[in-house]
């Protein structure tokens, strides 16, 4: 809520999750350090920056170990040290179990961060299968003229898939 201070907002977060009221007290004080705010803290969130919003946004999600974690482009804002803060306590989050759904436009972070990706096309599902080569062929179709049409981008990505299950084997 905009009107609502950080803290506000960070007491509302766990309210409206059903955390409770003790455990959301031992949660207040990671979330405040991890933001990196300072005083802003106390101000309503309206005075925020997109950087400070998505920084408050981030710490609270992320600080009650949820089982599936929705980011969108979230980590687009905000300095490289909040940056790699945030990528290192989502690793960990994977590592705990979590299911991370991270939509981004970062080649480079969906590969080292995630271990499968969907691609979509006007809303349907076109490929799915290991972060690496699903950007791969997502890639060489944006340097396609023409485009490549659909079933030729999945007969590649069964052809990678295989070739790299065979590599491991």
């Amino acid at each position: 809520n905009p009107e609502f201070t950080g803290l506000e907002n960070i007491q509302f977060y766990g309210m409206t999750h059903n955390i409770p009221g003790k455990k959301m007290n031992e949660l207040v004080d990671d979330i405040i350090e991890f933001t990196n705010i300072g005083d802003f803290i106390h101000q309503p969130v309206k005075t925020y920056s997109t950087g400070m919003r998505a920084r408050l946004a981030f710490a609270a999600a992320t600080a009650v170990k949820p089982e599936v974690l929705i980011l969108d482009e979230v980590l687009s804002v905000g300095d490289a040290q909040f940056k790699r803060k945030s990528y290192a306590r989502m690793e960990k989050l994977i590592e705990g179990g979590t299911t991370v759904l991270f939509v981004s436009h970062s080649h480079a972070k969906i590969v080292s961060i995630c271990s499968r990706v969907l691609m979509l096309q006007d809303g349907r599902l076109i490929l799915d299968g290991s972060s690496r080569n699903v950007v791969k062929l997502y890639l060489k179709s944006l340097d396609s003229k023409d485009g490549i049409p659909v079933e030729d981008l999945q007969r590649a990505l069964t052809t990678l898939e295989t070739r790299d299950k065979q590599e491991r084997e």
